[in-house]
């Protein structure tokens, strides 16, 4: 229970942090900012544990025990993993997501199909990621030409990996 609790209350706390400082001021590299501040309160939560072993909260003792720690740290780690590679899903705007909720905006009248073909275009869908690449500092700009930086291809060779063990040959699917 105590792994539980604490494994999902300083999860929380790094969520809370997270939307605190994106609406004070959001970072450049959200990648980043991200795991600092999943890092930090990682730490922050095992140096706690450590100082005050015998601590309770609301009548749950903190993880204690070799065994507790690594169940912590599992869960801790594994939401915050997975929390961290979906972020990037939530904040931009998928194309699926773009097209309802333009459909949705307009109610029961429908939108008209000139309207939504100028609403969903590259502008709105595909210049935004360039751009989040860029800030990412997943690709560059060299000339006229983007170009994989050493973490871009790092990203695009895990991809890759996860794809072809899958089966998946070709893009998309």
């Amino acid at each position: 229970m105590s792994v539980l609790f604490y494994g999902l209350g300083f999860f929380l706390a790094a969520f809370l942090f997270h939307i605190l400082i994106w609406r004070a001021r959001p970072p450049k590299n959200h990648a980043a900012a991200l795991l600092y501040i999943f890092a930090v309160v990682f730490a922050f939560s095992i140096l706690l544990f450590k100082a005050n072993p015998g601590a309770a909260l609301s009548g749950i003792a903190v993880p204690q025990g070799i065994y507790q720690y690594l169940r912590y740290c599992l869960l801790f780690i594994s939401l915050s993993c997975a929390y961290i590679a979906s972020y990037p899903a939530i904040e931009a705007e998928s194309p699926s997501i773009a097209m309802i909720l333009s459909v949705a905006a307009a109610r029961q009248q429908g939108l008209d199909i000139n309207i939504f073909k100028n609403k969903i275009n590259n502008d709105t869908l595909i210049k935004p990621r360039i751009e989040d690449l860029l800030r990412a500092k997943l690709i560059y700009l060299e000339g006229n030409k983007y170009k994989l930086s050493s973490a871009g291809l790092t990203v695009a060779r895990l991809f890759t990996f996860f794809r072809g063990i899958l089966g998946l040959k070709g893009m998309g699917g």
